[in-house]
């Protein structure tokens, strides 16, 4: 009994190969309509992820901040944005390349590769962003630091100097002796 139901299994399963094989013969049209849709899809998401990029431009210009984190933060932001420049490009492409493919196999190809590079490309993208926004949200609520020295308020007492200054306490704490 059991050789039975793994022998109809087995022709199950070739024949059911053989229907799906056969039967997307004629698919290529339905194919194609799917990929040109997969593309304008994210052209649309790439488009708001440019508004994005235009809205975190403002923010970070608007905070001035130059220091060893907003440099990283600049790399970071300027990858990203050229990697949404090619991920544009190579959909704004996509009807082209649809268009010019003429049998199923080189279409499921270039639908599965396009898909996981669009995909891939805009969770890259996208997570660059927040990590941008992130470090600007960050940035904006630090108060600036100031280069000059701040005068201390009556009630406290002055900062010592930093060490190596030449008008600095001695190393026996008491003050150089006086010049003549």
């Amino acid at each position: 009994m059991k050789a039975c139901e793994n022998s109809r299994v087995k022709h199950f399963i070739v024949l059911a190969v053989l229907l799906i094989a056969c039967g997307k013969a004629n698919d290529l049209p339905a194919m194609k309509v799917e990929a040109d849709g997969l593309a304008k899809n994210y052209q649309v998401r790439f488009d708001e992820l440019s508004r994005r990029a235009d809205a975190i431009m403002q923010r970070g210009n608007a905070i001035g901040v130059t220091n060893p984190e907003a440099v990283q933060a600049s790399r970071t932001f300027a990858a990203a944005k050229g990697k949404l420049e090619q991920l544009k490009t190579q959909a704004k492409n996509a009807p082209a390349e649809i268009a010019a493919i003429k049998e199923r196999m080189p279409m499921q190809q270039y639908y599965d590769t396009t898909k996981r590079s669009l995909e891939d490309g805009y969770t890259q993208v996208n997570g660059d962003f927040d990590a941008v926004e992130s470090w600007i949200t960050l940035a904006e609520a630090k108060p600036q630091q100031v280069t000059r020295r701040e005068v201390p308020a009556p009630d406290q007492p002055p900062a010592p100097p930093p060490p190596g200054n030449p008008g600095a306490m001695g190393a026996g704490g008491t003050a150089p002796p006086p010049s003549h």
